[in-house]
């Protein structure tokens, strides 16, 4: 029989099974994983040092810095700042609450676009006045030096010439804008007392308006002189009446120059003597001599002479008696007016009760003179005060015309020999020398990672 085609094949084996070849012996030392991963590890150190180097620029760090700073000191304007300088607890919140205002103003769009235009800042800064803001803003510091009230403006460049000049001209703007913010406010306080002057006006007319009609009705002619009125034909009781108001209002005048006069002190007999020295030739000349003493104490000190040079006290001393002699005549002054007070009491009372013994006149007529004494006192009241409003408007407008002096400038800023701050060099330099040793380890470490997880055939 012949053999089946079957039977002819050859036996079939079993599979195979597919291993990964054995790791080589000694795969980890170090010359095997750095010959087979240097490039890896190269890359990695320079990776990370090119990152620790690039640090300070994407930090916008500038190179070496020079710093010019100017030292000035900022007063508040009584007047007009609501931040005024108190004592305790209170005061020195207000204190720092107004500095702080004044930093902010310093550093402000409004100030350092008036500083672009000192000292060709704009064109040295780039030619864009938003960027230019922007890098003084970056640049300025301001600070309270400490213990006092005195306020530092530094700024920093990398030109020790463009930073001296940049500080100069913060300074200057500075001192302009609260100019203008001191004579804007100044030139709004002006206007509302104009207002009010006017509506002070408008109501003496309306008031003396008033009086007229009255003073017709009672039949008196009102004439605005020393007399203030006088009634024609009048009876005894009304020529009484007109007496009594007559001392009256001579009594008012005296008190009211009793309460202008005082001597508690220097400045206050000064003020006195200049009010009595028109109508007092004695008061007019010791007073015009206490004028020149002072004066010549005063070019004796303007010439430099020290507290203790013989002349000045000489001069103090003769300073000394004017001022006593000035003093002594102002008193006795002062004692005269109290004594025509007494005399016109003493005459008033008189008179007061002569009117009032005179009970011959009806009552409607004595109730329109009291009508009329009312409407008078109210026209005087509203008079004073008017003229009040006008001294106080014309004080105002003067110090509109004063230049103001709350700005003090102690230190100018100078040009610096030596910068404050290394630079970006120095940093960039400084990391990338620290990191090399860490950057070298972990790159060591990451070639026997990938070693670990890749390792070599055969």
């Amino acid at each position: 029989m012949s053999p089946s085609p079957e039977s002819s094949l050859p036996p079939e084996f079993p599979p195979v099974a597919k291993t990964q070849p054995a790791p080589g012996d000694g795969r980890f030392r170090f010359s095997k994983v750095f010959a087979r991963w240097w490039w890896l590890g190269t890359l990695f150190v320079a990776a990370i040092t090119f990152t620790v180097a690039m640090i300070p620029t994407w930090m916008e760090m500038d190179g070496p810095l020079y710093e010019s700073t100017a030292l000035i000191e900022v007063k508040p304007i009584i007047d007009i700042d609501p931040l005024v300088v108190g004592t305790g607890t209170v005061g020195a919140s207000m204190n720092r609450q107004f500095m702080n205002t004044q930093f902010e103003i310093i550093s402000a769009a409004a100030t350092l676009e008036l500083a672009l235009a000192k000292n060709d800042l704009l064109h040295r800064l780039g030619g864009e006045k938003n960027e230019a803001i922007q890098r003084m803003q970056k640049s300025i510091r301001t600070g309270q030096r400490r213990g006092t009230d005195l306020m530092e403006i530094s700024y920093r460049d990398e030109n020790a010439q463009l930073a001296c000049d940049a500080a100069t001209a913060v300074v200057d703007a500075f001192k302009e804008r609260r100019y203008e913010l001191e004579m804007s406010t100044r030139k709004e306080q002006l206007n509302a007392i104009k207002i009010e002057l006017q509506k002070k006006n408008d109501r003496v007319a309306e008031l003396r308006k008033r009086l007229m009609e009255i003073a017709g009705k009672v039949g008196v002619i009102w004439t605005e002189t020393a007399e203030g009125f006088s009634i024609p034909g009048a009876d005894a009781r009304e020529v009484s009446e007109k007496k009594l108001y007559q001392a009256e209002r001579e009594k008012e005048e005296l008190v009211f120059q009793l309460k202008r006069l005082s001597v508690a002190d220097k400045d206050s007999v000064l003020a006195s003597a200049e009010s009595l020295k028109d109508g007092n030739d004695y008061i007019s000349r010791i007073h015009e001599r206490y004028l020149l003493r002072e004066s010549e104490l005063d070019a004796l000190k303007s010439a430099g002479l020290a507290k203790e040079h013989p002349k000045i006290k000489q001069y103090t001393q003769r300073l000394l008696e004017a001022e006593n002699v000035l003093k002594l005549a102002v008193g006795k002054e002062i004692e005269a007016l109290k004594a025509r007070v007494a005399m016109v009491d003493t005459r008033l009372q008189s008179l007061k009760n002569a009117v009032s013994g005179q009970q011959d006149q009806g009552t409607e007529k004595a109730r329109m003179m009291q009508e009329f004494n009312v409407a008078r006192m109210e026209y005087q009241t509203a008079l004073n005060i008017k003229d009040q409003m006008e001294v106080k408007y014309d004080i105002e407008k003067t110090k509109t015309c004063l230049p103001p002096n709350n700005i003090i400038v102690h230190e100018m800023p100078e040009q610096a020999g030596t910068p404050v701050t290394r630079g970006r060099e120095f940093f960039v330099t400084l990391g990338t020398v620290c990191s090399l040793p860490f950057s070298i380890g972990l790159g060591i470490l990451l070639m026997y990672v990938v070693e670990l997880i890749i390792p070599r055939k055969g």
